[in-house]
């Protein structure tokens, strides 16, 4: 038996996967194993915009969404745990829900769609597999098995040894320097895309479609199963702002693009939607997959999120444009935030109503992104679309060069020095600048990747008290006690936040628990002495205001 013709039809080209696969992965999040009694847990799958590309965590989905249900409910324990990862799609979000039920999540997050073509197992991508959806559903079922993975890895040998000859590096432009680096600099996307023209309504086209149908029918009736719920959110792209990459009726955009400069913005909108949808470099999910999407919701009991329709509502003729999406499928920071709130506006309908309440421009404000790393995402996205499928004339990017302490720091950020440690510098650079509201954000952003650290949490609440965000420096001083529930100081900082927030017997309650152990008894019988007399105060404001 020839175990390469048997098996082709079965294994994905393993020769290929070794040159182009990303090395993909989750960011790291840390969380108890056994969950507790009081934690609401949240689960986020995706890929790369779920992930929070070019941003990362903290301006991800996550990052974003986690600022605005600490702020909303600072005396809950929300959990979110993100295993968004870019350049997967579906079949990825499948093969690892059994571990995410395992956690126990109270609620599970999905938004994924735009990789279905052309990310790892995508239906046209040079990194996805030789045969139908079928075969690929049981290649993931078989893999774990020792004797598959036998089998795979001769096959593998196999064409590894017919391909010694065609091996080649590609290479790219640095952001820190003008040399060119290896394949590893470039975008996982373009190489898995190379080539790969998908025809609109032709065989792989209606792989995809059957692909993604059948994926959603798996994970949906997965967690209906489990009494999971479950939120997901219909997709968002670039409609105007960006021809097609690869066109086979190059009249559809500019007709578009005639209709919207005539002012004629309905025909427009659905000019560049049908331009899209024609794009046979298939980065884009079609529309289709947002009506699939909706039934799909419907049918298995999940909510949808309208993520597309809040876009729309906060673009000029609802045409989605560069001011919320970066490129292609990224969004900007304002992106970012309207696609969290889009889920933050179901979350709060299981949560109840939320304890303190910013206006949205507040909300954007306090986002947990922090103008270091919005210079690291604006040079990633400059890289991106220096390359192919943006260009096929790459210009060679300048040498970074530092002009300012925050870009000195960049510097070390592009040079891949320890993250947490140029937080700190972070975090001190505006300390010594006095800049409360900035050293609040990047505090509050180091407390929540330490998430272990009471004194991290201490301290951003401290700056968060500081720069009057009450809801945030509650958030953190809770985190502190849980992490060391008999630290007197602790104590007595979340007996101010709760005095500052009237709830003066909630403080008093504290504060007459710590007056049993207390070293400094002075101090502590003057701060009950100082909201016993504020309590009082406030019931005959309240008395007399009736």
């Amino acid at each position: 038996m020839n175990i390469c013709s048997q098996t082709q039809t079965l294994f994905i080209d393993i020769s290929l996967h070794q040159k182009l696969a990303p090395n993909v992965s989750p960011d790291t999040v840390y969380f108890r194993k056994k969950k507790s009694n009081d934690t609401f847990r949240i689960v986020i799958q995706g890929g790369s915009t779920a992930a929070g590309f070019p941003f990362g965590r903290f301006g991800s989905l996550h990052g974003m969404l986690q600022q605005r249900l600490k702020t909303a409910y600072p005396d809950k324990n929300i959990e979110i745990i993100n295993t968004a990862m870019a350049a997967v799609n579906t079949f990825t979000l499948v093969d690892i829900q059994d571990e995410i039920i395992e956690l126990e999540p109270d609620l599970v997050l999905i938004y994924s769609g735009h990789n279905e073509y052309l990310g790892v197992l995508g239906a046209g991508s040079v990194m996805g597999s030789q045969s139908s959806y079928g075969a690929t559903l049981i290649y993931l079922k078989l893999k774990s098995l020792r004797l598959f993975k036998l089998l795979e890895s001769t096959y593998a040998q196999l064409v590894l040894e017919g391909d010694k000859n065609n091996s080649g590096d590609i290479k790219s432009n640095s952001l820190t320097s003008e040399k060119e680096t290896s394949t590893e600099s470039r975008s996982v996307m373009a190489q898995a895309a190379k080539g790969q023209l998908i025809e609109l309504n032709g065989d792989v086209y209606n792989q995809g479609l059957e692909q993604f149908s059948g994926n959603l029918d798996m994970l949906l009736s997965n967690y209906q199963q489990a009494d999971i719920p479950v939120l997901i959110g219909n997709l968002v792209s670039i409609e105007r702002g960006l021809k097609p990459f690869a066109a086979s009726d190059s009249n559809l955009y500019s007709n578009a693009q005639s209709d919207f400069d005539s002012e004629n913005y309905d025909a427009a909108k659905q000019g560049y939607v049908n331009a899209k949808d024609d794009d046979q470099l298939r980065f884009r999910a079609p529309s289709a997959f947002n009506s699939m999407i909706e039934n799909k919701a419907k049918q298995y009991g999940a909510t949808l999120v309208d993520v597309y329709g809040r876009f729309e509502q906060s673009s000029n003729n609802k045409i989605l444009d560069h001011t919320l999406l970066l490129e292609h499928v990224h969004p900007t920071k304002l992106g970012y935030f309207l696609l969290a709130d889009a889920f933050y506006q179901n979350i709060t309908e299981t949560l109840g109503k939320p304890e303190n309440e910013l206006s949205e421009a507040d909300a954007l404000f306090w986002s947990p992104i922090s103008e270091l790393n919005e210079k690291y995402a604006e040079l990633k996205i400059a890289s991106l679309t220096n390359g192919y499928p943006f260009t096929d004339t790459p210009k060679t990017m300048p040498k970074f060069v530092p002009e300012s302490a925050l870009e000195q720091i960049l510097l070390k950020r592009l040079k891949g020095d320890n993250w947490l440690l140029l937080q700190q510098s972070l975090l001190r650079l505006y300390m010594q600048q006095n800049n409360l509201a900035e050293a609040a954000k990047v505090a509050g952003i180091i407390a929540d990747a330490v998430t272990v650290s009471a004194e991290s949490h201490n301290t951003a609440a401290k700056l968060f008290r500081q720069s009057n965000q009450l809801g945030l420096a509650r958030y953190h001083q809770n985190q502190a006690l849980r992490l060391e529930p008999d630290f007197e100081k602790y104590k007595m900082n979340l007996a101010f936040d709760l005095f500052l927030a009237n709830e003066f017997d909630a403080s008093l309650l504290i504060l007459n628990d710590v007056k049993k152990t207390t070293k400094d008894m002075a101090r502590v019988t003057f701060f009950l002495q100082k909201v016993e007399s504020a309590k009082s105060a406030y019931k005959k404001l309240q008395q007399s205001s009736e």
